[in-house]
């Protein structure tokens, strides 16, 4: 419900005013040296939030309250209360009659002195929401290590050697979600999906989140549905990088961090309380910034992969990682571990990552190779590749000469990082049907081998449906469906016609493994090294 206006004593008539809400400034009296035990003072009444103020819900203000005299030292003279909403006034009207019985001071002063701090809440929480995150101080030596990396002949090289020295397990894989995380920077930020066992892949995340710009880092186990819409600071969410360890609960409805992600944007349309006339009214909530999400699944097909920002990696020799991280922790707990280097290497990534800038980025290469011969119509493999070659292009920036534009600058690609990004995203590129986990490669063989059966002479031009080879495969809607999507993604089947409510159509795109693929990609690899 709406708070009555504010009454406040007239200096001149000695009589009581109207007044609609403080003057922005006025701060007075509200002490919040300490965020979690803000004290406010009044005449001859203290009032504590215990606690501080957390409610992000625009349309309310709840605190813990703890009201007491000044100089009053008898534990009877102080009345408590959680979960008090300021904005609401029937609980107003019930602890203005609570505390003036116990403290026993008139209730025309408690509620005025209430109406007060709530104003004086509304603004200090107002304010916090529009300052900036801290600012991180950089030791001068990184920064010149930083720039002298950058400028050295080979970047990823470098990082990539870096990363060992931070503790990367999988030097290859941290040098992927690094690459990734850069995105951020840009208005189309990309996503890391990794595919493997649930505890080998924390803690292969987490060996890199210490490497990551600490400032711009924001790591969760879950975050809830519209945890976006509500951010603790203005730029929150502002070229962030969000590790998040439970991917696999963005599945419901209404998830503002699940819709970001697959449309590219959060504008939803919200009915909530204006807390002025008390009325329902909708607003629109849109996030106006850019996040860059790592996180993992042990599951075959995920909701995320719809998304054309999306790149999922597979990460194979799980076991040989495993024995790996093992042997890594024994020499941390027995001591043989350097871990000055380590920190050194983590701060000197941090920083590499900050001296990068979002500057306009051309290919004129385009132009002189045929990239099709390779992706075909594959338009979302194909946006990733370029976009991939971008992020390369920038690691790069100390070491070309800027291109000024009307704009602002650009930079241009050079063949080398076309194929450093075929090299160092492989697997995305030439996925094999051993990568695929147990249960799907056998749902696509047996795919293969029913529509031999039936089309044996016209088998490479056959199509089906979920619908026609569910009985043959005696399998579930669910599982079947949710294994075509994986074999979808993996570039095994391709969609013909169809949609949501009819079903799709869908052909075989390998019927052999993929030696044709592979020749396609030497033989594109061969004419960028011819350029």
């Amino acid at each position: 419900m709406a708070t009555a206006p504010r009454r406040t004593p007239d200096d001149d008539a000695g009589t009581f005013r109207v007044q609609d809400a403080l003057p922005v400034s006025q701060d007075f009296h509200l002490d919040t040296s300490h965020p979690d035990y803000i004290r406010f003072e009044r005449e001859e009444l203290i009032l504590e939030v215990i606690g501080g103020v957390k409610d992000i819900i625009l349309s309310s203000l709840r605190v813990t309250l703890k009201v007491y005299r000044k100089g009053s030292s008898s534990a009877l003279d102080i009345y408590r209360s959680s979960q008090v909403d300021l904005f609401d006034e029937h609980q107003i009207s019930y602890i203005t009659t609570q505390i003036s019985e116990r403290l026993r001071i008139e209730s025309l002063t408690v509620k005025d002195t209430l109406y007060e701090l709530t104003e004086r809440l509304e603004h200090y929480r107002r304010n916090r929401g529009e300052q900036s995150a801290p600012v991180i101080p950089i030791a001068p030596q990184y920064r010149k290590e930083a720039l002298d990396l950058l400028q050295s002949p080979d970047p990823l090289i470098a990082i990539e050697e870096q990363l060992k020295q931070a503790g990367i397990s999988d030097t290859r894989l941290g040098l992927q979600l690094y690459l990734i995380s850069l995105s951020r920077l840009g208005t189309q930020p990309l996503h890391a999906l990794l595919q493997a066992p649930r505890l080998l892949s924390h803690d292969l995340v987490k060996e890199l989140v210490p490497c990551l710009p600490q400032e711009k880092l924001r790591e969760a186990t879950t975050i809830s549905k519209h945890a976006l819409s509500y951010p603790p600071t203005q730029d929150y969410w502002n070229a962030s990088i969000l590790v998040l360890h439970q991917c696999d609960a963005l599945d419901g409805k209404d998830n503002s961090l699940l819709d970001y992600i697959l449309h590219g944007q959060s504008k939803r349309l919200v009915t909530q309380s204006n807390k002025q006339s008390g009325r329902y009214e909708s607003t629109q909530q849109e996030l106006k910034a850019t996040i860059s999400l790592i996180g993992y699944t042990d599951q075959d097909y995920h909701p995320l992969q719809q998304s054309r920002d999306v790149i999922s990696i597979p990460v194979p020799h799980t076991q040989a990682l495993q024995t790996k991280r093992y042997e890594r922790e024994v020499k941390q707990l027995a001591g043989y571990l350097d871990k000055g280097v380590e920190q050194h290497a983590q701060k000197l990534l941090q920083e590499i990552h900050r001296q990068i800038q979002w500057i306009e980025v051309q290919n004129p290469l385009i132009e002189e190779i045929d990239l099709s011969t390779f992706f075909g119509h594959d338009l979302k493999n194909l946006s990733l590749y370029l976009r991939l070659v971008n992020l390369i292009t920038l690691l790069h920036q100390k070491q070309q000469t800027l291109v000024r534009t009307p704009t602002g600058k650009r930079i241009e690609v050079q063949p080398n990082y076309m194929i450093q990004a075929l090299e160092l995203f492989r697997e995305l590129w030439l996925k094999k049907d051993e990568e695929l986990y147990y249960k799907v490669r056998s749902t696509f063989l047996r795919i293969k081998e029913y529509l031999h059966k039936q089309y044996e002479a016209t088998k490479r031009d056959s199509e089906f449906t979920l619908k026609d080879i569910r009985k043959a495969l005696k399998s579930s809607p669910v599982t079947l469906q949710r294994h075509l999507h994986t074999l979808e993604d993996y570039g095994k089947i391709e969609r013909t016609s169809g949609n949501n409510r009819t079903g799709y159509r869908y052909t075989i795109s390998e019927w052999d493994e993929s030696t044709g693929t592979l020749t396609a990609y030497e033989e594109l690899l061969k004419n960028l090294r011819d350029l």
